[in-house]
C-alpha cells in the first residue's frame, strides 16, 4: 500500500464525520420538535417511538452496511496477504536453487557431515 492510498482513505473517513454529525443534529431536533410540540401525552409518546423506530432502523442498517465493507476489506487484505507470502516463497526458493519440500527438511549442521583427513 502507497502513502497515497493511505492518505486517501483519512480523506475519505473525515469526510464522513460531517455527516454523521448532520444526522446525529437531525435526529435531536426531531426529538426537541417532538418533544416541544403542542400534541397530547399520547401522541408525543407515539411519534418518539415511532421516531426511535426509524432510527434504531436506520442505524442498523449502518452497521449492517459497515460489517459489509469490512468483511470486503478482510478479504482483500488477505488475499494480499496471501498474494505476498506466495510472491515471497517463489523468489525465496528460485534464488536458493530450491523448492518448499527442501526447506521443511531441517539443515545439517557441520558437526553431521563426515570429517575428511
Amino acid at each position: 500500500m502507497s502513502n497515497y492510498d493511505v492518505g486517501t482513505q483519512s480523506t475519505t473517513a473525515r469526510r464522513g464525520t460531517p455527516v454523521l454529525w448532520f444526522m446525529i443534529g437531525g435526529v435531536l431536533g426531531a426529538g426537541i420538535a417532538l418533544l416541544t410540540a403542542p400534541a397530547s401525552g399520547r401522541e408525543t409518546r407515539r411519534r418518539i417511538g415511532q421516531t426511535s423506530r426509524q432510527l434504531g432502523s436506520r442505524v442498523q442498517n449502518g452497521v449492517n452496511r459497515v460489517r459489509g465493507h469490512m468483511s470486503g476489506l478482510k478479504d482483500d487484505v488477505q488475499t494480499a496477504v496471501n498474494s505476498g507470502r506466495d510472491t515471497f516463497n517463489r523468489e525465496r526458493d528460485a534464488r536458493l536453487g530450491t523448492d518448499t519440500n527442501t526447506l521443511d527438511q531441517p539443515r545439517s549442521s557441520l558437526a553431521d557431515q563426515p570429517r575428511t583427513p
